[in-house]
This record gives C-alpha cells, structure tokens and sequence, in this order.
C-alpha cells in the first residue's frame, strides 16, 4: 500500500469506530431540556434520545404534530439528524396515549418501570402477532379482535393488554 492509501484505510477505520460508538450513545434528557432545544453535536455524538416522563400534554402536541411547541419542534430536528427516539411514559399515561396518531411516527416507548410499550394498528390479532413478543404493554383501539388463542398467549409470554376507550 501506498502512504495515502494507508492514510485512506486509517481515516476510514477512525469514521468506522466513531459511527459505531455513536450507535451505542444515548442522550437522556426531560421535556424541560428539551424545550431548550438540543446542541446539534448531541445528534453527532448519540444515535438515540430517550425523553423521560414527559407529560400528556406534550404527546398530544408531538402527535398533532404542533411546531409551535419548541421541544415538538426539537424532535423533529433529532429525526431529520436521523436520531431515534424513545420516551418513557408513566404507566398511568398509556390508556390516554393518541395511538393513532403516534404510530406513524418513528418512535419506541417505555413505562416508568423500564418495561416495552408497543402500539398495534392491527384491527386482528392472531397467535402470530403476539406469539414472538417479548414482554411488554401492547395497546390496542377498543374494536381490535383478539383470536382465543392470541388471548391464550398473552399472560405466558407477560402481555398486558390495554385496549382504549
């Protein structure tokens, strides 16, 4: 190799390496901190924000989709970086989330206690749709059908169910 290859080679190596701890960085922050808005070196540094326990109030404006609200307007710049994010609710939340409106948005969700919340659009659930989650809260709309043996599946792989009123 020549010197600018191997020069080629290490910078290539360096970008690999910091991309890969970028992957594994993430930013935790409150609805307060972020309505401050967030220095874009965060975006460099952390592929993924975690915003903890912010208020109902705040969903609702991140589901209409409000860009008058600055911290709404702070996660739509972390998206545009390409960062993911995840917001963990209290459980007492979850029956008031606007599910509809959220699912389209690329988020992930937690309880307060840490444990996964998962939105379905789906209209049926099957064995196969809960049959391969792990243990988590799984809302559904107040319609959705769940086949007996979907309803069978979900305590022994620790589902609870919150259909919405």
């Amino acid at each position: 190799m020549t010197g600018s290859a191997e020069q080629i080679a290490l910078l290539v190596s360096q970008v690999v390496a910091r991309l890969a701890e970028r992957e594994q960085r993430i930013y935790a922050l409150r609805l307060q901190q972020l309505r401050q808005g967030i220095d874009p070196v965060v975006f460099l540094r952390h592929a993924t924000l975690h915003l903890q326990l912010p208020d109902l109030g705040f969903i609702q404006r991140l589901a209409e989709g409000d860009g008058d609200d600055p911290a709404v307007s702070a996660l739509h710049e972390a998206w545009s970086w390409g960062v993911r994010v995840h917001i963990s609710l209290h459980q007492q939340l979850l029956a008031a989330l606007p599910r509809s409106k959220l699912l389209p948005l690329p988020l992930s969700f937690s309880d307060h206690l840490g444990h996964q919340v998962r939105l379905s659009a789906n209209r049926l659930l099957s064995y196969r749709d809960v049959a391969t989650l792990d243990p988590c809260w799984l809302i559904v709309g107040r319609k959705t059908l769940l086949t007996p043996l979907a309803k069978e599946c979900l305590p022994t792989r620790h589902i609870q169910l919150l259909r919405q009123e």
